[in-house]
């Protein structure tokens, strides 16, 4: 039950990340109120990764909530950028925070709910090869949606890809969960007939 919570807390910080900085990446104000509720996410899907023993996926959902405050305690001490001119330098650091930790929990969410612990590194490559490709088609097509002459079109275009990567792998993990489960109530059965796993192909010499 305490991975269920923290597969759940990890997948709800990241859409909240996503929606964030794509949100961020149009009006860069809107980071008052969404900035909040990443760093909630955020610390709270850390925790959750902290009592399930997943060193790497808390100081993932960590990350955020640090940079948040780092950069709210540089602009009001040193930086006094204003919104105008820190809209472009926040916005790079916020995307490429996502584009560090996405995949990592993705990673990190599959690996979670593979029975096989051997399996890991076909895990992770094909997450990564899934990773990469359903970001390059997001990005292409939302693209084509902002050829208007957005000022930070190529911004756009980014947070945009990101989150559509985050909905495929928010999907590959749901998927992975009915498998993971299927499997676990698929294995009493196996335990009680062992032979019939240990039967052989008729046409097998």
């Amino acid at each position: 039950m305490t991975k269920i919570i923290c597969i759940v807390l990890c997948s709800v910080h990241l859409l909240a990340m996503g929606i964030s900085t794509l949100i961020a990446a149009y009006e860069i104000e809107s980071i008052l109120v969404t900035g909040v509720i990443c760093t909630a996410t955020g610390i709270i899907s850390g925790i959750s990764a902290l009592v399930c023993g997943r060193w790497t996926l808390a100081a993932v959902g960590f990350m955020a909530p640090a940079i948040a405050a780092s950069l709210v305690i540089l602009e009001n001490s040193s930086f006094h950028l204003g919104p105008q001119r820190a809209a472009l330098p926040f916005t790079i650091i916020f995307l490429i925070n996502q584009a560090i930790a996405l995949p990592t929990m993705l990673v990190q969410l599959r690996l979670m709910l593979e029975l096989n612990p051997q399996a890991s590194r076909q895990i992770t490559l094909r997450t990564l090869m899934i990773s990469v490709t359903a970001f390059a088609v997001c990005s292409a097509i939302a693209r084509l949606f902002l050829q208007s002459g957005h000022g930070r079109a190529l911004l756009m275009t980014i947070a945009l890809g990101l989150v559509g990567l985050t909905i495929v792998g928010l999907g590959l993990v749901v998927y992975s969960a009915i498998r993971s489960r299927r499997g676990t109530e698929e294995l009493p059965e196996r335990e009680a007939n062992p032979e019939a796993d240990a039967m052989e192909s008729p046409f097998d010499d």
